[in-house]
């Protein structure tokens, strides 16, 4: 994701837990500026996406390709909490893992 949209997606006191590890908003974000650079292409395949009152879980498939041209595919199932319009807590499982 562009970092400059995670306050348009994401609560300020929004909180990731991947894998055991939980990151907060700040975190999230650095992450992403520090990944985006990188990136030549990246690509959301939605599997299965369920949605009721302010809760959303999906198995999603992530294609990523660096500017060097190494490419990655992730599995994610996830569960986000929706406060007002942005993603106030999100809960996922992601193979292999984001680190």
């Amino acid at each position: 994701m562009d970092p400059s949209k995670c306050a348009k997606f994401h609560t300020p006191d929004f909180i990731m837990v991947s894998n055991d590890v939980t990151w907060d908003y700040a975190q999230y974000e650095k992450a992403h500026q520090e990944m985006y650079p990188k990136r030549k292409s990246l690509k959301v395949s939605y599997d299965d996406i369920f949605a009721k009152e302010n809760k959303v879980t999906a198995f999603v498939r992530v294609y990523i390709e660096n500017k060097d041209g190494t490419k990655h595919e992730f599995m994610v199932m996830l569960i986000a909490h929706i406060q007002g319009d942005k993603i106030h807590r999100l809960y996922e499982v992601t193979y292999p893992g984001w680190e």
